[in-house]
């Protein structure tokens, strides 16, 4: 999703600059409200303003299996649900 909203002109090419101008947001010390309106955008990927049921439990779920992955806590199903 990150490499999609980075290549502006579709040519799966992305501009370095802008690269780690949209990583940095990741990596700041910036407050939690500029981190959350990040994660918003990259995450409304028709920029409807709005974030679908569906996807909210696809995300979840992503991050439900990389916390798994690295052997941390994770929800199940029903919690997710």
């Amino acid at each position: 999703r990150l490499f999609t909203m980075w290549d502006k002109t579709g040519d799966d090419k992305v501009d370095p600059i802008l690269f780690l101008v949209g990583v940095s947001p990741l990596a700041s010390v910036m407050d939690i409200e500029v981190r959350l309106q990040f994660a918003f955008e990259l995450f409304d990927v028709k920029k409807t303003g709005k974030i679908s049921h569906g996807d909210i439990m696809l995300i979840l779920a992503g991050i439900n299996a990389t916390a798994s992955y690295f052997g941390d806590a994770v929800l199940t199903a029903q919690q997710i649900e």
